[in-house]
């Protein structure tokens, strides 16, 4: 009640707290972003391109970041379609054990990775998408000592897991973890390796779900896996985040502390 926006004049103003602003502040100061960022995420919502930096190389076409955006979206949406089809009823049992809702699962778009070599190689080429575009994102593996652009010199990294999407602090499927559900399988989680949407020194899982009750409470806890923050948030706590593999590093750290002053790790 104590806010005042005017969108003709497109400026804030709150009586409480005293905070205001055009547009860039509103953006830095409730997701708690630099300026450069806020102008980053508000020019990728409006879709329009930032000026590039001298003597950048040029971006193919179908690469950028809006472009692999859309394929991993994609990609979250095939993942979650296969867990709620008949092949995923081993996967969803595994998920049900471990403690998780119905309402968990959809909340957090679990999915599940078939079981095939090119399960989704094939349903992106029939929904239009390149394989360029999949290698990118790193949903696909380019097989050794082939460099084609068919679709037999790639097969699909991940196959027969459990598939958490992990989400930018704005709520965009930037990479995926998956839990091997063979008890065999060497690599019990497989992380996306990085890319110019995924950089894990500095992501933290669950954040995106997290970050108003950190600020609120002024307090982040950080777990070590998906399940470990998963769990408590199923639960009600608000300030759990996961790290992604890897150790705590200062970007982490920066990251918090844009939102808390106190870390807690368990």
């Amino acid at each position: 009640a104590s806010m005042f926006v005017s969108p003709a004049k497109q400026i804030f103003k709150c009586f409480a707290c005293g905070a205001g602003g055009g547009v860039f502040q509103f953006v830095m100061l409730f997701d708690k972003m630099t300026f450069p960022e806020a102008v980053k995420q508000l020019a990728e919502r409006a879709h329009i391109p930032l000026p590039r930096e001298a003597n950048a190389p040029p971006i193919p076409a179908g690469l950028g970041k809006d472009d692999l955006n859309k394929v991993m979206t994609w990609a979250a949406d095939f993942f979650h379609s296969q867990l709620l089809c008949p092949a995923g009823a081993g996967a969803m049992e595994y998920a049900r054990k471990r403690g998780l809702t119905d309402e968990s699962i959809k909340r957090f778009r679990l999915g599940f990775a078939p079981d095939f070599w090119d399960a989704m190689l094939r349903s992106a080429g029939r929904d239009g998408i390149a394989e360029s575009q999949l290698l990118a994102c790193g949903l696909v593996i380019q097989r050794d000592g082939d460099g084609g652009e068919s679709s037999r010199g790639c097969y699909d990294r991940f196959r027969n897991r459990l598939m958490f999407p992990i989400l930018d602090v704005s709520g965009k499927v930037i990479a995926f973890g998956g839990r091997a559900l063979a008890a065999d399988e060497r690599a019990k989680y497989l992380n996306s390796p990085e890319t110019i949407l995924f950089d894990k020194s500095s992501q933290l899982f669950a954040l995106n779900w997290s970050r108003e009750g950190i600020s609120s409470l002024n307090q982040a806890v950080v777990v070590e896996g998906y399940m470990d923050a998963i769990m408590p948030l199923q639960a009600g706590l608000t300030n759990v985040v996961a790290t992604l593999g890897t150790a705590l590093t200062e970007r982490h750290v920066r990251v918090l502390s844009r939102y808390c002053r106190e870390v807690v790790l368990i």
